[in-house]
């Protein structure tokens, strides 16, 4: 079964043979690479894996010389979709056709085999590289063993790691920054102190993410001094801490009641010659607010505007959440609209947050107004704040405001909870019936279809 009729077979395949001159190339020797490969490679991305296969062979068959890049492109599918059979084969056909591979597609293929929990043939196919016409560096070897790591496999990692791997071949500051990672993983603080020392021994640098790994696990543990002095022997190796370094020092500071020293390490970082951005100034930020030191925290906001570093959505945010837990809604909303100023686009959350805050204190047309911004800006609130502003304007015998509301809502295809509908019928029930107003009833009585119309 061909998959063009015979008028329609291969359309491109005159090109494929007999290119045109293309004027466009400046270099008469330019590979026609991107050429060669556009055929195939177009039509296989459409495929399921199992007519992907199929595809491949049936292109050969009538003709068609498949790039490297072919290979490649289909190998990946096959391995997305743990197609490892198919993978196999046509491994082999590379292998017996001699067609020169990049390490990339091994360390693709190694990553997904170890997804799928098949790790023995993920060693293998480590092992087989050389085979393939492709030399082995540590890019691949890493990339085995934290795939290994990633999956809980350390003992098998450490055993990869420990075997020889030809003379020439060498571990670099990665491979031991893998392995540190996965003995910090398992608790092993000793065990990585020791390798680190491995790595100065073979005169292997570490690099910036080695200490991070040791620093940000001793934040974690509460270890400040150790972590600390590995800062300190950061600098004397060297090696200049990045803003990761200096933000995980600052935030185990802020966990250890430290907020001084904290604040001190960003001013220290910028005499170090590395600028502190947003993610310090929050760290500062969100330190405070659980402190409670709400007004200090308002101040790190108006530093950062005049030390140039603007601040984003997630500071704001901070801000926004803990005014809110203070029952000072009213600061949040003017932290809201001072967002507009600042060009800086509120969120879902910061919407949720500043609704819910106002309900809290019973601001419920500032809250309305907030929700209505919220569904221009293409976000949905929660049911619950929906059900907050309801019962609060229900609670203030404001029965028709709240009807309006859940028409807004209706009209938008949201529900709310059956207690919410409950709160409203008996605001407007709770008068005698004589009482009542005409429209509400009405409007209630609109809405109920409405309702039952969504669900439907």
């Amino acid at each position: 079964m061909h998959l063009f009729s015979k008028s329609q077979r291969f359309p491109l395949q005159k090109k494929f043979r007999h290119p045109k001159t293309n004027h466009r190339r400046k270099n008469a020797d330019e590979p026609k690479k991107t050429r060669l490969k556009t055929p195939f490679l177009t039509h296989v991305k459409t495929l399921d894996p199992k007519s992907a296969v199929h595809s491949f062979h049936e292109w050969e068959h009538h003709g068609y010389t498949h790039s490297y890049s072919s290979y490649a492109t289909l190998l990946y599918k096959l391995a997305r979709e743990h197609q490892f059979s198919s993978v196999h084969h046509i491994l082999n056909l590379l292998k017996t056709r001699n067609i020169p591979c990049n390490e990339c597609l091994f360390v693709g293929i190694i990553q997904h085999l170890a997804k799928a929990h098949l790790f023995e043939e993920a060693s293998q196919l480590f092992d087989q590289i050389p085979s393939f016409n492709c030399n082995p560096t540590p890019k691949s070897l890493n990339a085995l063993l934290n795939s290994f790591i990633d999956s809980d496999q350390f003992p098998d990692a450490e055993r990869i790691f420990r075997q020889p791997h030809g003379p020439n071949f060498r571990p670099n500051a990665v491979t031991y920054n893998v392995m540190i990672k996965g003995l910090l993983i398992s608790g092993d603080w000793f065990g990585a102190r020791k390798l680190f020392d491995e790595m100065i021994d073979r005169k292997i640098k570490p690099n910036a993410i080695t200490f991070n790994i040791l620093i940000s696990y001793l934040c974690k543990k509460g270890e400040l001094e150790q972590a600390e002095m590995v800062f300190e022997e950061i600098v004397k190796n060297g090696e200049a801490p990045n803003a990761t370094t200096y933000a995980m020092l600052m935030e185990g500071l802020c966990i250890d009641g430290k907020h001084h020293e904290a604040r001190k390490v960003m001013y220290d970082m910028e005499y170090r010659g590395c600028k502190p951005g947003v993610v310090h100034y929050a760290i500062l930020m969100k330190d405070l607010g659980k402190r409670r030191r709400l007004g200090e925290a308002m101040d790190i906001l108006e530093e950062m505007r005049k030390r140039h570093c603007k601040p984003d959505v997630v500071c704001y945010n901070t801000l926004i959440n803990f005014c809110c837990k203070e029952g000072k809604a009213k600061e949040a909303y003017e932290i809201m609209a001072g967002m507009k100023l600042e060009r800086c686009k509120p969120n879902a959350a910061t919407y949720r947050m500043a609704a819910d805050g106002l309900c809290m204190i019973r601001e419920f047309e500032k809250a309305w107004g907030v929700l209505r911004a919220m569904w221009r800006d293409g976000h949905t609130p929660l049911v619950h704040t929906c059900d907050n502003l309801v019962c609060g304007l229900c609670e203030e015998g404001r029965a028709m405001d709240a009807s309006l509301v859940m028409e807004e809502i209706s009209e938008r295809k949201m529900q709310v909870t059956a207690s919410t509908w409950n709160v409203l019928l008996v605001s407007c029930g709770g008068v005698s019936l004589g009482n009542v107003d005409e429209e509400v009833v009405a409007l209630i009585d609109e809405l109920v279809q409405c309702e039952s119309s969504v669900k439907s």
